[in-house]
């Protein structure tokens, strides 16, 4: 949905991404914005959400012994120690990404100017995202041990659902 939306963006305004200079004719920027996006906003935002699933992996052991001996209150505390440790993570690193994009991307890849012209914006909306992303993983790995896999299904289906409405409203 993303190249459609942004041929017709160009085709209303064709200054709309103006600052590029080094890219030419029209039919080649809609894929050069979202290649630049997928490439440089898309691999950042992905680091956080890894790592935070690695300390949600940490825990299942414990959370599953738990679970099978029905003791809620080692339930409560490894999910509390996962959401704690998940949102440390998470909330200052979705933070200093939105805030920090442009010098988070200039450091990484110095050198791709018009890369990065393209990718800081969307990258700082992402910082957002990354917040969400980086606690919502350690806990559809919790909901798998505890017998609930179709929950993160069903959530899954349902934020594809939003992001496909929200890429073609926006």
């Amino acid at each position: 949905t993303i190249n459609p939306c942004l041929t017709r963006a160009i085709a209303k305004d064709g200054g709309i991404f103006g600052y590029m200079g080094g890219v030419t004719g029209n039919s080649s920027i809609p894929n050069f914005v979202y290649g630049s996006y997928t490439g440089l906003a898309v691999t950042v935002f992905g680091l956080v959400p890894t790592l935070t699933a690695m300390f949600g992996k940490s825990v299942l052991p414990g959370l599953a012994e738990s679970w099978a001996k029905k003791d809620g209150v080692r339930i409560r505390r490894n999910l509390s120690g996962m959401l704690l440790i998940a949102s440390a993570v998470a909330i200052p690193s979705g933070i200093g990404i939105s805030v920090l994009s442009k010098e988070i991307l200039e450091f990484l890849y110095s050198g791709r100017t018009e890369e990065i012209a393209v990718s800081a914006l969307p990258l700082s909306v992402l910082g957002i995202g990354v917040i969400f992303m980086g606690i919502s993983i350690p806990c559809f790995s919790a909901l798998q041990t505890i017998g609930k896999p179709r929950l993160p299904i069903i959530i899954m289906i349902v934020g594809g659902g939003v992001k496909l409405a929200l890429n073609l409203l926006l």
